[in-house]
């Protein structure tokens, strides 16, 4: 066997050493060395093996999300907004834009927070927001006054969703909103 063939073959000794270790401290599991011939194919079958314990025992990573992200705009002190919805197939978080994590509520449909000061205030959704519903009398149309980021939420209607929001902008690099399930525009 040549010099650098042993020097392979030791190399991947080791990362099939501490592959059996690893698999041994994390679940008390002792296998013994495969024959040299089969190192790589053990190598490889105790990384599918460990790694298929690490998912079972701490689950899948969660994808990262970008949220719906809206600013909003409080005259007075102690005025409430809402997030306005119609129909079902919602539940999404709010973070209400106070230097606060997001509320521990998961809304179903409308959500509404009042602001102790006025100001303008970044609200952002996460999770299963399918459509938002200002129509033409609701107050909270008046009070949105930007779209920063649209996120990869699926949009399924469009629907007098920002009707009679006339302060509304939509900011440059807000992304394009995911339009492919939307079955009502107008």
């Amino acid at each position: 066997m040549s010099t650098l063939n042993k020097k392979r073959s030791k190399d991947i000794m080791n990362t099939k050493n501490t592959s059996h270790t690893l698999l041994k401290r994390l679940c008390g599991i002792n296998l013994m060395p495969p024959p040299p011939y089969s190192i790589i194919l053990s190598t490889k079958s105790t990384f599918l093996v460990v790694s298929a314990i690490l998912l079972a025992l701490f689950g899948q990573a969660q994808t990262d999300t970008k949220p719906f992200i809206t600013t909003w705009e409080t005259k007075t002190a102690n005025e409430t907004i809402t997030i306005p919805t119609t129909g079902s197939g919602y539940s999404y978080t709010v973070n209400w834009g106070e230097d606060e994590p997001a509320d521990n509520n998961t809304y179903k449909g409308d959500a509404s927070h009042r602001y102790a000061e006025a100001g303008t205030h970044t609200v952002t959704i996460s999770g299963t927001f399918p459509r938002i519903y200002f129509q033409k009398n609701n107050t909270s149309a008046g009070q949105i006054r930007s779209v920063q980021q649209w996120g990869d939420n699926q949009w399924t209607s469009m629907r007098e969703a920002f009707w009679y929001c006339n302060n509304l902008t939509i900011a440059d690099d807000a992304g394009v909103p995911d339009l492919s399930n939307v079955t009502d525009m107008f």
